[in-house]
């Protein structure tokens, strides 16, 4: 390898003084009975991954997700992940654990499921989702009532208004000071915050309506995916910048010509739970910049093994029939928690800042130190990913201090040390989703290596070549290519050239790539 640029470039030179502009390359292929490694059939088999960290959790929540579990034959880490973004999406924006000014954070969080199919996947749901579904249903009469004074009101805004333009108000000081308190009427807010799809405007619509906190919900969530990777957007490329900004809570406005029609919000706050089947994985390697946006990065992911025809140890099946519920005891305390989250959601108005103990600062700081440090080895070709492992951490700590219903909530070291062991389990899966999509164990060049072949319906490296076409540099190139020998993703080939000038070195060794791959 240590001469096969220089080959390269001397190769170049001899066939530009002997006139030739193109070679013709004839290669000779090991014997057929050469055995490839199946890579895309490793990529299926993941690594065993840890038990589930359920004791994390708070203990209406773990009781729920253990029960839940159980009762429906359902991975608990599923259980699991959508408990956490689907209680965060009930819990007031305002709340905020915050380690210095700008490194702060809400719980909402946002959480993406993949399963294959056979997997319940509606039965992750409903017991999470039953309770502040039940809670919508109780609201929505006096929200009907509610609308009804907000239509008389901006009625009686319009006449005012209509008085004055036409000078016809008898006491034009006191209509205009009546126009004023009307209008500063607080805004109805609409109790139906969950939404399972739409378009980034209609959920910034509905997230207005719902006094700028949303949670978007779906157990089958391929639309609602396709929407958001590009379906409806004029050039097919993401529609993502709604999702970043509600994130963190950054100011949102849609501007229309029509001034009815815009949508301005100061203070956004989304809480994303999806779960989809596999395949839309596919969706993601066409759309590589929702990992370079950092969009991606802001996900908890979850890839847990299929249970549909799983057998135990024993050889029994794990999905077995039984008479197991949730227990109405657990079901009740969830209730009254969903119901304290949305009764103090529409309580509070102002920021409510988390007290933090030292010991649990200093272990946030800790962790925020060790990710850095990987950043540079361990995570390097994952940097993009890794990097809001901390900024989880943080979201999900805020969580877990609210939902223990204390009277005055703060943030522990225990909560801190939870908080942080959730964010490392699931950082696994996503581990396990990198994989799958070769944005983990793929060097980024060998990726463009691989397309550029995939483009030209090839399946052999011709270095000098692919040098060009790449534009890299030579000594990155030759990184990727000894990268792609020492995992069995190519070989080396024996080339002819039919129009080798005389004395000219032996051309450079060319690649043949495992078919798995392509």
């Amino acid at each position: 390898m240590s001469d096969l640029m220089s080959g390269i470039e001397e190769l170049d030179e001899q066939m530009q003084e002997a006139g030739i502009t193109e070679v013709e390359v004839q290669t000779h292929y090991p014997p057929d009975d050469f055995d490839w490694p199946d890579l895309a059939d490793k990529q299926d088999k993941f690594e065993a991954l840890p038990p589930a960290p359920v004791g994390a959790l708070p203990v209406v929540l773990r009781d729920m997700c253990r029960e839940a579990s159980t009762a429906f034959k359902i991975s608990i880490e599923a259980a699991m992940i959508n408990a956490l973004s689907i209680v965060s999406g009930c819990a007031s924006r305002h709340y905020a654990a915050r380690i210095k000014k700008g490194v702060e954070a809400r719980p909402n969080l946002y959480a993406l499921t993949f399963q294959v199919p056979g997997e319940r996947k509606s039965s992750t749901f409903k017991p999470f989702t039953r309770a502040p579904e039940k809670w919508i249903c109780e609201q929505r009469d006096d929200w009907e009532d509610k609308k009804i004074d907000k239509e008389i009101r901006v009625g009686k805004i319009e006449a005012l208004k209509r008085k004055l333009k036409n000078d016809t108000s008898e006491n034009p000081h006191a209509d205009l000071e009546e126009i004023k308190k009307l209008q500063k009427e607080p805004e109805i807010c609409n109790p139906n915050f969950i939404k399972d799809e739409g378009t980034s405007e209609a959920l910034a619509r509905r997230m207005k309506d719902c006094d700028e906190q949303l949670l978007l919900a779906s157990s089958d969530a391929s639309q609602t995916l396709a929407v958001m990777f590009g379906k409806y957007a004029k050039d097919g490329r993401p529609d993502i910048g709604f999702y970043l900004k509600s994130f963190d809570g950054d100011p949102y406005g849609s501007e229309r010509s029509n001034e009815d029609n815009s949508i301005q919000m100061d203070n956004p706050c989304l809480s994303i739970a999806l779960t989809t089947q596999v395949r839309e994985l596919e969706a993601i390697k066409r759309n590589p910049e929702l990992f370079g946006s950092g969009f991606m990065s802001r996900f908890l992911f979850c890839v847990p093994d299929g249970l549909a025809g799983a057998v135990d140890e024993g050889g029994e099946i794990i999905r077995k029939y039984d008479d197991a519920v949730i227990s109405a005891a657990t079901e009740e305390k969830y209730l009254k928690l969903i119901y304290m989250l949305l009764e103090d959601r529409k309580r509070i108005k102002t920021e409510y800042q988390l007290p933090i103990c030292d010991e649990a600062r200093s272990r946030w700081i800790e962790f925020y130190n060790d990710t850095e440090r990987k950043m540079g080895a361990e995570y390097a070709d994952a940097k993009d990913t890794v990097i809001r492992l901390p900024h989880l951490a943080l979201k999900i700590v805020a969580g877990l201090a609210v939902y223990r219903a204390d009277d005055a909530p703060s943030i522990t070291l225990q909560d801190m040390n939870n908080a942080i062991r959730l964010v490392e389990y699931f950082w696994l899966h996503t581990e396990r989703l990198l994989g799958m999509i070769s944005k983990r164990k793929m060097p980024k060049l060998v990726r463009r290596i691989i397309d550029k072949l995939k483009k030209d319906g090839a399946n052999v490296i011709q270095t000098s070549p692919m040098l060009k076409n790449l534009s890299v540099k030579a000594e990155d190139l030759q990184e990727a290519i000894k990268w792609m020998l020492d995992n069995k993703h190519c070989r080396e080939i024996e080339v002819v050239n039919t129009h080798r000038p005389q004395g000219g070195r032996k051309p450079a060794t060319n690649y043949e790539v495992n078919p798995t791959l392509l």
